[in-house]
């Protein structure tokens, strides 16, 4: 497969992902970003582009970014490897996005030129985005009936019984028995640990993707 293919199917790839990625050197110039990151960009949003730059919306947040970048990218020859960083970039409306930083340990990104031109990988995470569960091959590896999935799914935004049987209109008893039974299959025995247990089967790909 020729470089260039195998550049636009990487791209293609990250592109259908919930999950902002971002390549920077280390005067914050983006070197890529795939489309999730680039919806994270606004004048409202927590980040921004100056100058084909990252920066924060927030002048307190932007000279944390920074300064993070700058200690990430300093350990970047380190025996050890560095461990990523975390910063939190609220949203004026609420919410926000969780970015995580890291680099290699001691070797150049293909990205870069030269080991002295070192780059730095920025995750950014929206609690909001959602995320698509696959629904089916969960209650296949669990057994669940269609009924139980139903029920399942309709959990997931932290829905009570009640709130469950109105949207799926079924009575709340059905519903109960239901989550009983789909406790005993999933071996949970909380709506919180059985919500844990979808999302960690979850991928991380956009649910229009």
């Amino acid at each position: 497969m020729l470089d260039v293919d195998r550049t636009l199917l990487l791209e293609a790839t990250l592109d259908a992902l919930a999950l902002g990625i971002i390549v920077v050197r280390s005067d914050a110039t983006i070197v890529f970003m795939n489309e999730t990151a680039d919806s994270f960009m606004s004048e409202k949003g927590p980040l921004r582009l100056l100058n084909g730059r990252l920066s924060a919306t927030n002048k307190r947040m932007a000279a944390e970014l920074l300064a993070a970048l700058g200690q990430c990218l300093a350990r970047h020859s380190a025996s050890s490897a560095p461990r990523p960083t975390t910063l939190a970039f609220p949203r004026a409306t609420g919410t926000g996005v969780i970015a995580t930083l890291f680099c290699q340990k001691g070797r150049s990104n293909s990205c870069s030129k030269s080991a002295s031109n070192p780059t730095a990988t920025i995750i950014l995470q929206d609690p909001d985005l959602i995320p698509l569960l696959p629904a089916d091959a969960f209650a296949q590896l669990y057994s669940l009936t269609q009924a139980e999935l139903r029920v399942a799914m309709a959990l997931i935004p932290g829905s009570t019984a009640q709130s469950a049987a109105e949207h799926l209109g079924i009575s709340c008893n059905t519903v109960k028995t239901h989550l009983q039974r789909i406790f005993e299959k999933t071996s949970t025995s909380r709506q919180a640990d059985l919500v844990a247990l979808m999302l960690r089967t979850t991928p991380p790909l956009l649910a229009q993707a």
